[in-house]
């Protein structure tokens, strides 16, 4: 199996991406309006937030002094930089603002965004606020194809409408981390997270479809190949017991 994706062409707002498995993906990608509501909410929850952060701060400054102030910076320094970063690694790819309107981040690939890909799109946010209210960023979104600000084109991600559920969640809800039952290639190694990365997105009747070719790696009774290789995938991506 390759190791790339790639998205295919688009038609209006909707774009496919190629997995390596060969399964074509469909996306609908969100527009600047729809984005500017989900940055909007994102800035009234990030208020609210610091408002009580603040004042209680401000009352325990009486005893916490100059300490008081230096716990204002940092809870500054982390709002302002680290808010959406937290919310789309931790929280797939959804801020509050993304999530209550149906929104989520993913790599161009069709992937889950990475830690670097959040910092880097997230760092480009002071370009996309020039001169002032993400102007440029919103002129970056109407004439990029998928819809793309300058934070997403230096990162290689997208913003798209989260998919229909496509299966049962129950698997990966009880998802238990265990190793291969032999040695694996770097290259498979790869291509099973690969494969465990889009198991969200990738319809179950499928999945079930592609993993019957590796059933020599299911040595667990009354379980799918495909319970199996997610959990061979965790225990390749670091979720070892």
């Amino acid at each position: 199996m390759s190791d790339s994706s790639k998205p295919l062409k688009k038609t209006d707002s909707s774009f496919a991406i190629e997995t390596p498995e060969g399964v074509r993906i469909y996306f609908e990608s969100a527009g600047p309006f729809v984005r500017a509501g989900a940055i909007l909410i994102d800035f009234l929850l990030q208020g609210i937030i610091s408002t009580i952060v603040f004042t209680a701060i401000s009352i325990s400054g009486l005893v916490l002094g100059e300490v008081a102030t230096g716990l204002t910076l940092i809870f500054v320094f982390l709002m302002q930089w680290f808010y959406h970063v937290f919310f789309e690694v931790y929280r797939k790819g959804q801020t509050p603002g993304k999530k209550w309107l149906g929104l989520r981040v993913l790599d161009a690939r069709g992937t889950p965004i990475s830690m670097g890909q959040s910092l880097l799109r997230n760092l480009m946010r002071t370009a996309d606020f020039l001169p002032f209210g993400y102007f440029f960023g919103f002129l970056a979104v109407l004439n990029t194809n998928q819809f793309q600000r300058f934070g997403d084109l230096v990162a290689g991600t997208l913003v798209v409408y989260v998919p229909q559920p496509v299966g049962s969640t129950t698997a990966t809800a009880n998802l238990i981390p265990e190793p291969p039952p032999f040695p694996l290639t770097l290259e498979e190694q790869r291509a099973l997270i690969s494969f465990s990365e889009r198991k969200e997105i990738i319809p179950k009747a499928l999945s079930d479809e592609l993993a019957q070719n590796l059933d020599v790696l299911n040595r667990t009774k009354g379980r799918s190949t495909r319970e199996t290789l997610y959990g061979i995938a965790a225990w390749l991506a670091g979720g070892r017991r």
